[in-house]
């Protein structure tokens, strides 16, 4: 499932590590309220951008050094998560 939602969304075709990277807790804003949501994550290794994807009107594709991903979320515990992914890619080869 997340590999598929990787290419839904992000145009990106790879491999997903089998142990998760984490899960976190966040309010999903949705349109007239939010609903708290647990989300597991997985790191994916990207083997493969695609030129057309499901959502690409709807999304853009950028890309960031883990440190600078980071920086770019609001929620500490998946600021955690993020930094810590170095170690599911090392050890997964």
């Amino acid at each position: 499932m997340a590999a598929r939602e990787a290419e839904e969304e992000a145009g990106v075709v790879g491999e997903i590590t089998p142990d998760p990277a984490g899960t976190v807790v966040y309010l999903k804003r949705l349109t007239a309220e939010s609903v708290e949501v647990e989300v597991t994550l997985f790191v994916l290794r990207v083997r493969r951008e695609m030129d057309r994807w499901r959502e690409k009107k709807a999304r853009t594709r950028r890309w960031f050094t883990l440190t600078e991903a980071a920086h770019r979320v609001q929620e500490p515990e998946l600021q955690a998560h993020i930094r810590n992914a170095k170690k599911l890619f090392a050890a997964h080869p």
